[in-house]
């Protein structure tokens, strides 16, 4: 798509392993490398841009509730008991963790222990009808999908820092390029 607007250009310098990497990408791509330059920085600019003034703190915490979704999914059980259109149900809540709390103090009484939660619904004739992920509340992941959105690569940056769990590479992931090591060899 061509423009009639002016346009300006930049000269950057690369090494030749940042020279390879940016001509395969652009034959994966099927452009060539100088659009391939031009996209890349236009968009992490316009993310940069578009994260920069929001509030930072908003941004940590819908990073903080997406890691911990996935970290920690908190499971919902229904309990059910009566027939027909008297039915009584009761729903219970809890994180991995609450169960491995669970059972790491089995034999103690606890009782907001899941086990022990369980334990008073049968005894009550309760039978477990369903368990289910709890999602995040429509709001949270309206506010996730615009973050991706707008500021794309800045708040992948936020995400990976509040993921702060040192990464184990296996198989499919081990990187065929070093991002690091490439961009040590800049020299602004």
């Amino acid at each position: 798509m061509e423009s009639n607007q002016p346009t300006t250009s930049f000269s950057t310098r690369f090494t030749q392993p940042q020279r390879k990497v940016v001509e395969d990408a652009a034959k994966i791509l099927g452009c060539s490398a100088a659009k391939l330059i031009r996209e890349a920085a236009v968009v992490k600019a316009a993310d940069v841009v578009n994260a920069h003034g929001l509030p930072s703190d908003r941004m940590r915490r819908l990073a903080e509730l997406l890691v911990a979704q996935v970290r920690q999914p908190r499971i919902r059980e229904a309990w059910q008991r009566g027939a027909g259109d008297d039915i009584e149900e009761v729903t219970i809540e809890f994180d991995l963790e609450d169960m491995k709390e669970d059972q790491r103090n089995s034999g103690y009484f606890n009782p907001d222990s899941v086990s022990t939660q369980r334990a008073a619904l049968e005894s009550e004739h309760f039978q477990r009808a369903r368990a289910e992920p709890v999602a995040l509340p429509n709001d949270d992941l309206n506010d996730i999908e615009i973050a991706l959105k707008q500021m794309g690569s800045e708040f992948i940056r936020i995400l990976l820092q509040q993921w702060n769990k040192p990464s184990r590479r296996t198989g499919d992931f081990d990187a065929r390029v070093n991002t690091e090591q490439l961009l040590r060899d800049l020299d602004d």
